[in-house]
């Protein structure tokens, strides 16, 4: 062995405790379905003709990190990036956010120092109303996903955040969005989006509840009010039945200071044995603008899921939305593929059948 290759396998072996200290997770989440939606003619999305269609859901990969600093220290980090199982790209109904033309997206990425004080990061991630509403959402990332009406769907980059350690069964999160484009050129300009998000969230026992906010500034000169969202959830346990209810105020929607949205939602899910579950769940969406009169938009869904495992699960949903005339039409649903969103005038209706694999 010459002298070269000598000295990297020391310096390999002398490197290896060090390594050896970080804690390195893989996982994810494989999410497909065949799904067929029957949308309207003559509205956008136009895909009127599609039969069924495989949709890739939110599948993503993410590498969680942690290293033990001592002193009650670790420090942590996140890298999240969702890819395509299908070949949609990122337009009509069946590719809504977060697929784009590219394979690949990126989804949280961010590090930060954990103490006995809380979590301190930064990086890119889901604003704290986001992820308020994920806690009470029954079908997320399928058809029947709350995101479709309106329920706040924002990852926000530049973010610093902190978190505080669990008492009594309380979390409090602070965050502050410093812009969302990363550039300097002032905060006049409307791309210069600031934000400040604050959650409270209780669990214990059967009960999960939460209020979160997000407060986005777009700047003196823009022409929008500061635009925010304000909702609450809760979650009760009986059993093995699952209770949720959940709420949002929406306020100064665009750049229309007066207007503003409304949604709110119930649902229930029931388990049947240990790998059986069915569930349901009804959200309405009502737009407000000053002069004109309110418009509302209505989502059901139905399910059933089967856990063949822990891991893995299959999934049969549908669901339908009915759009008064003067609903904003082009509301993408959220985070997922397939959707029946809010189509001015339209209703939509869709079924989907697919498998989950998580690991």
């Amino acid at each position: 062995m010459n002298k070269k290759l000598l000295s990297l396998a020391i310096g390999a072996v002398l490197a290896a405790p060090m390594l050896a200290q970080a804690d390195v997770k893989i996982g994810g989440t494989f999410n497909v379905s065949a799904d067929y939606i029957d949308t309207a003619t003559g509205v956008t999305p136009t895909d009127t003709a599609k039969t069924w269609n495989v949709s890739s859901n939110s599948s993503f990969i993410q590498i969680d990190a942690s290293e033990d600093l001592g002193g009650g220290m670790k420090g942590v980090a996140t890298l999240q990036q969702f890819f395509r199982l299908d070949g949609n790209a990122a337009t009509g109904a069946s590719a809504s956010s977060p697929y784009t033309t590219s394979r690949m997206t990126d989804g949280n990425a961010f590090v930060g120092l954990q103490t006995g004080l809380g979590l301190l990061k930064a990086g890119t991630h889901d604003t704290l109303a986001k992820q308020n509403g994920r806690d009470y959402d029954l079908f997320g990332n399928t058809l029947g996903d709350s995101r479709n009406l309106d329920v706040n769907n924002t990852r926000a980059p530049n973010v610093i955040a902190y978190v505080s350690p669990k008492m009594a069964g309380v979390t409090v999160a602070v965050a502050h969005v410093t812009n969302f484009d990363n550039s300097s050129t002032g905060a006049s300009s409307p791309s210069q989006v600031k934000a400040n998000s604050a959650r409270v969230k209780y669990e214990g026992g059967p009960v999960v509840a939460g209020v979160a906010i997000d407060i986005l500034n777009p700047g003196a000169s823009a022409t929008a009010d500061d635009e925010t969202w304000l909702n609450v959830g809760a979650g009760m346990k009986f059993g093995s039945a699952r209770v949720v209810v959940f709420y949002q105020q929406h306020d100064n929607v665009g750049t229309a200071t007066t207007a503003e949205k409304t949604t709110m939602g119930v649902g229930g899910s029931f388990g049947i044995g240990a790998n059986d579950t069915i569930k349901a769940q009804v959200y309405k969406l009502t737009s407000s603008v000053t002069g004109s009169a309110d418009v509302e938009s209505t989502m059901i869904a139905v399910g059933y899921d089967h856990a063949f495992s822990k891991a893995f699960t299959g999934y049969v949903v549908y669901a339908q939305t009915d759009n008064d005339a003067g609903i904003g039409s082009g509301m993408a649903g959220g985070g997922h593929g397939d959707n029946v969103a809010a189509i001015a005038g339209e209703t939509q209706t869709g079924i989907g059948a697919g498998f989950k694999y998580s690991f």
